[in-house]
């Protein structure tokens, strides 16, 4: 069967103010991963759709009372990759970027994703990152600096021996890599 998902808006005491169904343009399931307003009350939905068994990044914007503005659809490379987003945070400018996992349908190329968009919908720039000799990069979490840079952190397992690091990783607000650092327990 096919799954929509329903974005809706509750008053305090519990009524629904307003509300609208999400559908992905291909008759597969739809799924709710984050939601969150900015400053001036427009709502951003991130949800993930099965398009012929890879998964893609949906970023749908509401304004404050519920008028659907506009959706953008995320696919990775090589487009047969199953992307799940992780995180939505607003730089100082007010632009939207969401972070995540891809991964390969064989899980052999697992990387991270980061996409911007202005207030409009129209993409500012993306990255993906796997850490290089092949292991599987895999995020944790990401935020902002004071100024727009962008810090995220994850782990990395290399896929002969199954070690795992830490990684942290710097992008300037262009999402160009300004540092890489890992750390590992050699206790281990």
């Amino acid at each position: 069967s096919h799954y929509d998902l329903i974005v809706l808006k509750l008053s305090p005491s519990g009524s629904i103010l307003w509300m609208d169904t999400l559908s992905s343009p291909s008759a597969y399931d739809d799924e709710a991963r984050l939601i969150r307003m900015d400053a001036s009350g427009n709502i951003y939905v991130a949800n993930v759709f099965d398009n012929s068994g890879n998964a893609d990044v949906v970023l749908t914007k509401f304004n404050n009372l519920g008028v659907y503005l506009w959706q953008k659809i995320y696919n990775s490379s090589p487009p047969d990759n199953r992307d799940y987003p992780k995180k939505l945070i607003f730089d100082q400018s007010g632009n939207i970027l969401i972070a995540g996992n891809s991964n390969s349908q064989t899980f052999t190329d697992n990387k991270v994703f980061i996409i911007k968009y202005d207030v409009s919908g129209n993409l500012i720039s993306s990255i993906e990152y796997r850490r290089a000799g092949n292991p599987i990069t895999v995020l944790t979490d990401i935020e902002k600096d004071n100024i727009g840079n962008i810090v995220f952190t994850g782990q990395i397992t290399n896929e002969q021996t199954f070690i795992d690091s830490c990684i942290t990783v710097k992008l300037n607000t262009s999402l160009n890599i300004q540092w890489v650092k890992t750390l590992r327990d050699t206790n281990v």
